[in-house]
């Protein structure tokens, strides 16, 4: 616990209620002891050691949570003039938002 005592990002500590490995106490002494611009623990219930695993929903909609907490969409439109000269075609959203969004969901579909 002593070795890192400052972030300078987010930082969101995921546990089960029932995790003996690394016991909430330790978790909620390190998470007051650091310095971040924002910290948070993340309690998943009915779980241990594994909860991305074990509450793979609950865990998914935690990190959508921190997703539009830390990364907000970005709705600006972006215009691009597809190959060959056709028509232009807009896009919204920010690509690197809608890959973590996605890939959240997806692995909480298949978990």
């Amino acid at each position: 616990m002593d070795e890192v005592t400052e972030l300078a990002v987010p930082a969101y500590f995921f546990t089960g209620r029932h995790d003996y490995v690394t016991p909430s106490e330790l978790v909620r002494a390190y998470c007051e002891k650091i310095k971040s611009p924002l910290k948070k623990i993340v309690w998943i219930e009915h779980s241990a050691h594994f909860p991305f695993f074990e509450k793979p929903k609950k865990f998914t909609e935690e990190m959508l949570k921190v997703l539009a907490e830390t990364h907000p969409p970005q709705r600006a439109s972006v215009s691009f003039r597809a190959e060959g000269g056709e028509g232009g075609k807009s896009a919204t959203g920010n690509g690197r938002w809608e890959f973590l969004r996605n890939w959240l969901l997806i692995f909480a579909r298949y978990c």
